[in-house]
């Protein structure tokens, strides 16, 4: 490619690889994805984060100044250029990714969550699709953290995926796990890959509850029309209300069920003091309503002390 800009900021020619992105737009639910910036941006500029406005800003090096509230946090580089910094989830300091492409709040990989039994210290958990990945489906037991802390900073009780993964970066054995979005839009997040330092700011949503799914499904896109369960949870909701893998939703609540409304379909479905949801399933012979009875899947959110 002869040329790759993000706003007036040019990163210059690239090699550039190819792939198709469409199982991963229909899983995750994008309405038009064109591709991934890489890390030849971060290389080239600080890049900020600001989740809760919706802004990536680019700036140069000797032009960036953080926040007078920012921590920094210090990181390496691994292999591929993703940052890895020290962190500690139940007390145990270990080594985490951070990646700004998963959704998640924070992951455990397998070797580090069986060697300390974490899976014991988190509660009431549930094995689900929980994302998806360019190797596919990515598979979890998904809990609550006993408690999770970047330096000094604690992050209120995040979401813990534990991962089930038999292949791919999930399964690493040279760091605990992975920190996502879920954690990192909690601040505003400056990466300057120069000094190796990632500043964090607490955004106005730091305190925000990590809610989690309470509808026991995984919705993607469908064609020609709906939105396509792609994974059930044993015994939870979907599957006591009868509804199967390969059934096509059609309408949640008051909401068309298609890649306009799915992200506020998700939302919806997370809502802690939310009963029920109708739900509208096409099948042969025409669309049947249903009525979802919401529940807590995994421990509710509780403010850090």
């Amino acid at each position: 490619m002869n040329d790759l800009s993000v706003g007036s900021f040019s990163v210059g020619a690239l090699d550039i690889p190819t792939m198709d992105t469409s199982q991963l737009a229909r899983a995750i639910g994008f309405q038009h994805v064109d591709g991934v910036l890489g890390t030849e941006i971060f290389h080239q500029c600080v890049l900020t984060l600001d989740a809760a406005r919706g802004q990536v800003t680019l700036q140069e090096e000797d032009q960036f100044r953080p926040a007078a509230d920012a921590i920094p946090i210090p990181f390496s580089l691994d292999e591929n250029d993703m940052p890895v910094i020290k962190a500690s989830v139940a007390g145990i300091a270990a080594m985490f990714q951070i990646d700004t492409g998963d959704r998640f709040s924070l992951t455990l990989f397998g070797d580090f969550w069986r060697a300390h039994r974490l899976d014991q210290q988190m509660g009431a958990t549930i094995e689900a699709m929980t994302g998806y990945g360019g190797g596919g489906p990515i598979r979890g037991r998904v809990g609550r953290s006993a408690g999770f802390s970047i330096g000094d900073l604690a992050v209120p009780a995040p979401v813990t995926r534990l991962s089930l993964q038999k292949a791919g970066a999930f399964t690493r054995a040279d760091r605990a796990g992975s920190i996502g979005m879920g954690i990192l839009k909690r601040f505003t997040v400056s990466f300057d890959y120069g000094h190796r330092v990632m500043w964090l700011s607490k955004s106005a949503e730091f305190d925000a509850p990590d809610l989690y799914d309470r509808s026991g499904m995984w919705l993607g896109l469908s064609q020609p029309r709906g939105l396509r369960v792609m994974d059930v949870t044993a015994n939870g909701p979907a599957a006591k209300a009868g509804i199967r893998v390969g059934d096509v939703i059609v309408k949640v609540g008051a909401l068309p069920a298609e890649a306009a409304t799915l992200f506020r379909i998700r939302a919806m479905l997370q809502q802690p003091r939310r009963l029920t949801v109708p739900i509208l399933v096409s099948r042969t012979g025409g669309d049947q309503p249903i009525s979802l009875v919401l529940q807590d899947l995994i421990p509710p959110w509780q403010r850090n002390p």
